[in-house]
């Protein structure tokens, strides 16, 4: 009898550890996931702040793509968010995935991610976003004032969560229409179990629950301007994620310091998903510089493979004897043109070269490299 008593005492403090076990990792899932509901409030806090500060300084909420669809709304609120170095780099004449734009948009934003989402990338390594906007407020073209929102900024959406097909922060065509059910499964808005974040027009982020009744949300859609058809309307595109967690891994040459600091000049290495260099971004060191930085024959001798080189130099002769030598350069991106035609017969020899982006506007030396190079796009870009 007190064998079948202690055995009994036993199962019951078993079962009782093995309750308080299951209760105490309930308690810390839960933790967990209200750290990244708040999480992901916060960054819907940051993006509807950026739109605030876009309108204060423009007097307008931004386009949610330009009439070319080139770059949508979520690259024009970057100097609202502090990131105007990244910013200046981007080429708006040319879109968003042109050659002498597309490897800046291969990095992350981590405040356009979800913390509970494990994609991150598309399969070509674009930086995903899991907020999209309304369509009526970003969209084609569109230059909407407060003033025109009849409902009051407060009852009107601007970003919400989304559950699925998750587009790159710097597709043009980041908006989607809210449909009721949240949470489809169809790429709809939600993100958890029991519904969906959403920033309001005037900064506030509201949860709006999976359970609410379906005129409630038509309603919601509905208090906004009315564009026409054709400015929401986006392509029938969808984006494959990357299965396994990689990205693409960068080295960094700072010029005139031992770390990289914000908006110091450096040069960099981007490497594809192959850990294979494929972008070189050559900033001259400063003169008054301690540390040389990198040179642009280092960046040969150990990545002579590179497709694409952002040349921060005015291109001469010289130089161009220099990237002649990178014999599967595709794409070069340059500053102002000074080459002659020794230099131009000197960039003729590369056979792979497909595009070449100057940023001042050399009508002479443009039409002198079209001349030997006809497969070659020239292009003046901004």
């Amino acid at each position: 009898m007190m064998q079948i008593q202690r055995r009994a005492s036993i199962i019951f403090a078993i079962a009782c550890f093995a309750l308080l076990i299951g209760l105490l990792a309930l308690a810390v899932q839960q933790a967990r996931d209200a750290a990244r509901r708040m999480h992901s409030g916060n960054n819907l806090k940051q993006i509807g702040l950026g739109l605030l500060n876009f309108e204060s300084a423009m007097k307008r909420l931004p386009a949610g793509c330009d009439g070319e669809a080139k770059h949508g709304w979520m690259t024009r609120i970057q100097p609202y968010m502090e990131a105007s170095s990244w910013y200046s780099t981007i080429h708006f004449d040319q879109a968003w995935d042109h050659p002498c734009n597309e490897y800046k948009f291969f990095g992350r934003l981590f405040w356009c991610e979800r913390p509970n989402v494990a994609s991150s990338f598309t399969e070509e390594g674009y930086g995903l976003t899991h907020y999209l906007a309304n369509p009526g407020i970003l969209h084609r073209g569109s230059k909407v004032r407060f003033s025109e929102i009849e409902a009051g900024l407060a009852n009107t959406w601007f970003v919400g969560e989304v559950s699925g097909k998750y587009q790159p922060f710097g597709y043009p065509y980041n908006w989607r229409a809210l449909t009721w059910p949240l949470n489809d499964g169809n790429g709809g808005y939600g993100g958890w179990s029991d519904g969906a974040q959403i920033c309001m027009g005037d900064g506030l982020v509201r949860f709006v629950s999976a359970k609410i009744d379906k005129g409630i949300v038509e309603r919601l859609a509905l208090s906004m301007p009315s564009p026409s058809s054709d400015a929401i309307e986006t392509p029938n595109k969808t984006f494959a994620y990357m299965r396994k967690f990689k990205f693409r891994k960068t080295l960094s040459f700072p010029n005139g310091s031992q770390g990289r600091s914000k908006g110091e000049s450096c040069s960099d290495i981007f490497f594809d998903l192959n850990d294979n260099p494929d972008v070189a971004v050559f900033v001259p060191p400063r003169e008054s510089a301690s540390m040389a930085g990198i040179s642009l024959e280092a960046i040969f001798k150990d990545f002579p493979g590179i497709k694409i080189l952002d040349y921060h130099k005015i291109l001469d002769d010289d130089g161009a004897e220099l990237i002649a030598k990178f014999s599967k350069l595709e794409t070069l991106i340059v500053g102002a043109l000074t080459v002659t035609d020794i230099g131009v017969q000197r960039l003729a020899t590369l056979p792979r070269l497909k595009n070449i982006c100057c940023s001042d506007n050399n009508g002479e030396a443009i039409e002198k490299l079209k001349s030997v190079l006809p497969h070659c796009e020239v292009a003046f870009v901004k």
